[in-house]
């Protein structure tokens, strides 16, 4: 899940690439997306273009196809261009956010699940690093949502009520590292059938602005929506459009197939106990994390093989004998 999700997700656009900020449809319509599978469907606005999620299970929708066409062909931590919108669609189960690390359990109410993601994908430790920028403690981003109903929603979509406060303030923790994400206030949105969703907004220093909702999609299947765009660009409109999307969303399996399986890596035949799994770890894994922020972790072998499984999907350059190596090596030494 990104962030960038990103649950991010990790989809970038191309940074010389000028889109016009169209938020809503035209006239309300909407286009519908159903995935290869035929499990997921949803609604969007018409003139922009979906696709299955490259990472976990979903769909991304992006405003515009030439920014769709573009995402990847820069380094992940590219600032996302000026007038691009791009809604990243994840299912998950309990299984799929377990394995995180996230300790979700049944029964949780959405804020609360919400905030224990927030405190994931705000974490050093927890998702990719931040781009480059910085935050300054104490800064206040206010946004003031309105959450007027979208004119985009068609009638045989589901509407719903918004009970999102405006005047949400986003201040920064004292002594917060350099460019990390700065997380809002979480708020709840109310959908026609009676399912309630949490949202709140995360700014990232130099990169994009945010909003991630987290809501119950059917029994044990849970649904990750994080919209983002532009630093600063990230208006109500845009929220509200995220929001009904989200509404949308209708998943005909079951939480199994969210399961997230063990990354690809590519195959060696090298005996993993000749490698040095010290000399791995600080080459490839400090890309992301300092040294001592690894060392202070003390983990078992499922742990660990997790944990590294999980930075392998972030984008840690590590085949299979330097993953063995890397394991065996932080299960014998943490």
């Amino acid at each position: 899940m990104r962030h960038r999700t990103r649950l991010i997700s990790l989809l970038t656009v191309c940074a010389l690439l000028v889109v016009p900020l169209v938020v809503l449809a035209q006239d309300g319509e909407t286009e519908q997306y159903t995935s290869p599978d035929g499990f997921l469907t949803l609604s969007y606005p018409a003139g922009w273009v979906a696709q299955e999620s490259d990472f976990l299970y979903g769909a991304t929708i992006v405003n515009s196809q030439d920014a769709l066409d573009a995402m990847g062909e820069l380094e992940e931590e590219a600032a996302i261009p000026s007038g691009t919108v791009i809604v990243e669609v994840t299912l998950a189960s309990l299984e799929t956010f377990q394995t995180f690390g996230m300790p979700m359990e049944e029964g949780m109410a959405p804020e609360d699940m919400l905030g224990v993601f927030l405190d994931f994908v705000t974490s050093p430790e927890g998702g990719p690093p931040p781009a480059e920028g910085t935050a300054e403690a104490g800064m206040d981003m206010t946004a003031e949502p309105s959450m007027d109903a979208s004119d985009m929603a068609a009638t045989e979509e589901p509407s719903m009520m918004m009970t999102a406060e405006a005047g949400m303030e986003m201040t920064a923790e004292p002594g917060m590292e350099m460019g990390m994400p700065v997380a809002g206030e979480i708020q709840t949105v109310e959908f026609e059938d009676g399912r309630t969703a949490a949202w709140a907004q995360v700014e990232y220093p130099g990169s994009s602005s945010d909003a991630y909702l987290l809501y119950e999609v059917g029994e044990g299947v849970y649904g990750v929506v994080n919209v983002f765009t532009a630093e600063g660009e990230l208006t109500d409109d845009i929220i509200n459009t995220a929001v009904q999307i989200a509404a949308s969303v209708q998943f005909a399996g079951t939480p199994d197939l969210l399961v997230m399986q063990a990354p690809d890596v590519e195959q060696s035949d090298v005996d993993p106990g000749t490698l040095d799994g010290n000399a791995l770890v600080d080459e490839r894994c400090t890309t992301c994390h300092t040294r001592e922020r690894i060392d202070a972790q003390d983990k078992d072998e499922a742990g660990w093989t997790e944990t590294v499984d999980r930075m392998i999907s972030y984008g840690a350059e590590l085949d299979s004998a330097e993953r063995q190596a890397v394991i065996d090596y932080l299960v014998e030494t943490h």
